[in-house]
């Protein structure tokens, strides 16, 4: 996954929780949330946490897309060359369609699990937002399983099959080829790590803290 495509935090960046407001609020919390806050406030904190969720959302949505098109590129690559090459990489396409259903699969249901939260409550409004880092920050600490490791695969069988086929066998050529395709990936995977880390488990935290500050009152 291609986090500049995939989020590169120095060159496609996004508002992330708590914004300037939020910030100022929650760093004047010494006492409980219902001794530290007015209700102005809490109306406030509320309506910028939904806006934060519903940015996010969208940035999802536009992921999805960005990334589905080129997996599903390689997906018709492949077909194309099980049916006038080699069978065997029918089972590269359908690594390839795999990722792009695991991605729209997750982000539908992860919709559905957030339409079920209550908004007008300030518990369930954090609770979804909650939800929804958490599953920005498992997809993407996780990005290696369900991404990188069926690309690599189906890459493999590609790489496999064109040297089988060679009278001459694996060429200088043919092994750079295979360790650029593999530091790809490498690189894909420790950003997606990178990612989950940086941005997504401090949003985690900020969320259940929040959280944990909103249930104690």
């Amino acid at each position: 996954m291609n986090e500049r495509r995939m989020n590169d935090p120095s060159n496609d960046r996004e508002p992330t929780f708590p914004g300037p407001e939020l910030t100022n609020l929650w760093n004047r919390q010494e006492t409980p949330m219902s001794q530290a806050t007015l209700p102005h406030e809490l109306t406030r904190l509320t309506s910028t946490i939904k806006d934060d969720h519903r940015s996010k959302q969208l940035r999802l949505a536009w992921i999805n897309v960005r990334e589905i098109v080129p997996i599903a590129l390689f997906a018709a690559f492949f077909i194309y060359l099980g049916v006038v090459d080699d069978p065997g990489l029918f089972v590269s396409a359908a690594l390839c369609a795999g990722i792009g259903v695991f991605m729209v699969r997750s982000s539908l249901k992860q919709r559905r699990v957030e339409q079920q939260f209550d908004t007008s409550s300030v518990r369930e409004t954090i609770e979804r937002s909650l939800s929804q880092a958490r599953f920005h920050h498992w997809m993407y600490r996780y990005v290696g399983i369900w991404y990188c490791g069926p690309l690599g695969v189906a890459l493999a069988i590609l790489y496999i099959g064109t040297i089988r086929d060679d009278p001459n066998g694996a060429k200088l050529g043919d092994i750079f080829a295979a360790a650029w395709f593999i530091a790809v990936l490498v690189i894909l995977w420790l950003w997606g790590r990178r990612i989950a880390n940086n941005r997504w488990r401090p949003e985690v935290e900020r969320f259940e803290t929040l959280l944990a500050d909103v249930e104690n009152t």
